[in-house]
């Protein structure tokens, strides 16, 4: 396909002119003049205008021929025309184009708000040519403008007064509700703001100004891709803020979960006559499982318990529990354990009751050589006394403290060389398998009637051997502890 040229079309109207008899002919369109054929000298022997067109020819040439001529021209001039346009908006849309390309790759070094946001408003005064560029979040979090130092090919006011004056015309737009693109401005100052919506419910305005040139339509689409951008910049930094924010509580409670854990750390007491063990697992970093003995006087005191819940709140109750239990324990003699369990609950009851939540404790206390065994239990698991005889339960004989006011009653066990107390937590029964079946209580007992006379650690390490191969692989839901005291003569074996 050839395509013609304004030039040689001339040529054609030129020759057609001449063979109908012209001597000369020259045209006239707006401030352009140019000779078709010939040296026009002198009047023209004839004027035709059409659609802007002059043409004169010299020599007897038949009007509607040269208004013919003088309408084509006039076709040519407005195509040529109508072709520039078409030229100047490709090329305006090839800018906005490779612009929109830049802001794709725009590489942003840090997860910092403020300074992605500038990053990006700093590509887009260069990319627009404007004076400044600004953006504004509605909670005032960000509130960023950026300037250059010209802008629009022409005098450009300085950047704070042309920063002030799209600040207004941004809150103006804003306090009205404006939504989408909008231009703005008068004839001596131009600029385009539009409204991001940002996760949460907040929402951001983006804007560029400058003087005196306006924006292009193109310019327009790049605004809003700008707003875009920073949208998407907005929530990737408020995720990261909220990624590493809970990073640093998790962080905060993974140190004060290990410091409440290392209160059951303390070395088991040494007293002659008695054998302990004692190990708690928590399903999390730090559990609310618990266990202290102390040894004073001649006797044994102990406190084993379970507070509701898992992780940091239960581990900060457990060390509470601990230390009221402990200094329940100087107050009142070995064989009154319904005073001790009684102070513990006095003490801790409104704390809990306010927290909505509970703890199991059964407190105990042995002298050695008595023969006796003092035990209180609060809604405790069962604890069980192995004898020659078998394996015998003590059921909680009172409520979870946090629950109801008060205690239950007390049992006193009779023991003898070589007889086992037993007390575990409920994640021990509660452990699954991997097709959901419990290691139950009946389990437990049928592993502790062959552990009469048996060192305590190794009643202990088996139990726990026998709880893990049940399990088989599938986690525990819950803290696992379990504490075990042997009359007879001590062996200061704990692992914990």
């Amino acid at each position: 396909m050839t395509v013609r040229t304004d030039e040689g079309i001339d040529a054609d109207l030129a020759r057609v002119v001449a063979a109908a008899g012209a001597s000369a002919a020259r045209a006239h369109r707006g401030n352009r003049t140019w000779t078709l054929c010939g040296s026009p000298d002198g009047a023209a022997d004839l004027r035709v205008e059409r659609d802007g067109v002059a043409l004169e020819v010299w020599g007897d040439v038949p009007e509607p021929l040269v208004a013919g001529v003088a309408g084509c021209l006039a076709r040519i001039g407005a195509l040529g025309e109508e072709r520039a346009g078409l030229t100047e908006a490709l090329v305006e849309t090839n800018d906005r184009l490779l612009a929109l390309y830049e802001l794709s790759r725009l590489r942003l070094g840090s997860l910092d708000r403020a300074e992605m946001v500038t990053t990006i408003l700093t590509d887009t005064v260069r990319l627009t040519r404007a004076g400044v560029a600004l953006a504004r979040t509605g909670d005032g979090d960000v509130d960023i403008v950026v300037g250059a130092h010209g802008g629009g090919g022409g005098e450009v006011d300085t950047t704070d007064e042309l920063a002030a004056w799209l600040g207004s015309a941004a809150a103006r737009f804003d306090d009205d509700g404006g939504a989408g693109v909008r231009s703005v401005g008068n004839l001596a100052r131009h600029g385009i703001v539009c409204r991001v919506e940002l996760d949460g419910g907040d929402h951001a305005v983006v804007g560029v100004a400058r003087e005196p040139v306006p924006f292009e339509t193109g310019d327009h689409k790049l605004v809003d891709a700008v707003g875009s951008t920073i949208g998407g910049a907005l929530s990737l930094a408020a995720l990261h803020e909220e990624t590493m924010g809970r990073a640093l509580v998790e962080r905060e409670h993974d140190t004060a979960s290990r410091l409440a854990q290392a209160v059951l750390a303390a070395p088991l007491p040494a007293l002659g006559g008695i054998e302990l063990f004692a190990r708690s697992s928590p399903a999390r970093t730090a559990g609310g499982d618990l266990f202290t003995f102390t040894a004073n006087d001649g006797a044994l005191r102990f406190a084993v318990g379970d507070v509701a819940g898992k992780g940091l709140p239960a581990a900060l109750i457990m060390t509470r529990v601990i230390t009221v239990s402990q200094a329940a324990f100087l107050r009142h003699r070995p064989d009154d354990v319904a005073a001790t369990a009684a102070d513990v609950s006095a003490e801790l009851y409104d704390y809990l009751s306010d927290a909505g939540l509970f703890t199991t404790v059964l407190v105990g206390a042995h002298v050695p050589g008595s023969g006796e065994v003092h035990l209180c239990n609060a809604g405790h698991s069962p604890a069980m006394v192995i004898t020659r005889d078998g394996v015998r339960s003590i059921r909680p004989s009172g409520p979870p403290i946090g629950v109801l006011p008060g205690i239950g009653g007390t049992e006193v066990v009779t023991v003898a060389e070589g007889d086992l107390l037993v007390v575990g937590s409920d994640g021990l029964t509660e452990q699954e398998d991997g097709a959901g079946e419990m290691f139950g209580q009946a389990r437990l007992e049928a592993v502790l009637r062959g552990a009469w006379g048996e060192p305590a650690a190794t009643v202990g390490a088996t139990v726990l051997d026998e709880v893990e191969r049940h399990a088989a692989g599938t986690a525990a839901a819950d803290d696992r502890t379990l504490c075990v005291l042997r009359i007879g003569e001590t062996r200061s074996d704990r692992t914990t």
